[in-house]
């Protein structure tokens, strides 16, 4: 059997949903080189503090996002075989076990336990995947939720349609936050399409652990699927379609199957949503990702002109139309 083992070091790398860009070339890289089992290490004896978004995060909040992103997304994809978390940053690879370690030139020993970069690079962008699916054609979707949380999904819907509206409203580069009267001008238009269609709503998952915003307003929410990846994913599998503005856990839908428009993406106000910042690590500016369908799509209308109504309202008739 064919073995290689992978490292995630989150000294070096952010502990964030880019962590999906990681396991996407996992996906592809284990694929191209026919390892059939890959078993994957978190090293994290400490995080990495570099950027003004980590620097801004309270005490506590690494912790549970290792387990909320990271540990919640390695069981949705089903190549990782075996997966440990180490907080020592001493190596327990038996490299004779393994035919491949990934990175090739990782060393757990030349970096010191409690370094801190200041480097606020990724490990792996959304350019390298699109270059990497160019080259090999491989799909990286490989999310996939568990016959678990579909039941659920399917028993807490009682089986009937529904279309799921995935929220940003977060204190952490809050410039990309989406304002009240654009989500409410969403949610209205997606319930106002049939009286049978119901709307469910994910909240962001900082607004749940912070001032819990979204209940201020009268709809269906599941704060489930805002802690709880597999169910999200459940539920996005079970939408009709899927309408996500862009933010960290929406990244669930690049790397899957499902239904989906995502809103927000192109947002002058934020350093990471910007052309120059897409010209630099990915996806290409107004161009749909190269393994998509039609009916899964990036809008790229520029986040200011969403707040006018009828450019939201066009918007989201004109996937409407596509997926109907």
């Amino acid at each position: 059997m064919q073995k290689m083992h992978a490292i995630y070091d989150l000294r070096l790398a952010p502990l964030s949903f880019d962590f999906l860009n990681y396991l996407a070339f996992l996906y592809m890289y284990s694929k191209i080189n026919r390892f059939e089992r890959i078993d994957l290490e978190l090293v994290c004896p400490n995080f990495r503090h570099t950027t003004e978004i980590e620097k801004s995060y309270p005490p506590g909040y690494n912790e549970r996002k290792l387990f909320n992103v990271c540990v919640d997304l390695v069981p949705l994809a089903d190549f990782i075989e075996n997966f440990l978390i180490n907080r020592s940053g001493v190596s327990s690879i038996t490299k004779i076990n393994y035919k491949h370690i990934f990175p090739e030139d990782y060393d757990h020993s030349r970096i010191p336990l409690d370094y801190k970069t200041p480097i606020t690079r990724l490990p792996v962008t959304e350019k390298v995947i699109w270059q990497s699916f160019n080259l090999t054609k491989i799909k990286p979707l490989f999310l996939k939720s568990t016959d678990k949380a579909k039941a659920y999904v399917k028993s807490k819907t009682k089986g009937k349609q529904f279309i799921s509206l995935t929220l940003r409203k977060t204190p952490y580069n809050s410039a990309r936050n989406i304002s009240d009267d654009v989500t409410a001008n969403t949610y209205k238009f997606l319930n106002d399409i049939n009286e049978n269609i119901s709307v469910v709503v994910i909240p962001d998952q900082d607004d749940f652990f912070g001032l819990k915003s979204y209940k201020n307003s009268m709809w269906d929410f599941w704060e489930e699927a805002a802690l709880d990846l597999d169910i999200r994913l459940a539920l996005y599998t079970g939408s009709l379609f899927n309408v996500a503005f862009s933010t960290g856990p929406a990244m669930l839908l690049l790397y899957s199957e499902n239904k989906h428009l995502i809103l927000g993406k192109n947002n002058k106000k934020s350093s990471v949503s910007t052309v120059d910042f897409f010209s630099r690590k990915g996806p290409e500016f107004e161009k749909q990702r190269p393994w998509s369908k039609s009916d899964q799509k990036v809008d790229w209308t520029e986040y200011s002109e969403l707040e006018n109504k009828k450019n939201l309202t066009k918007i989201l008739c004109d996937y409407v139309s596509l997926v109907n």
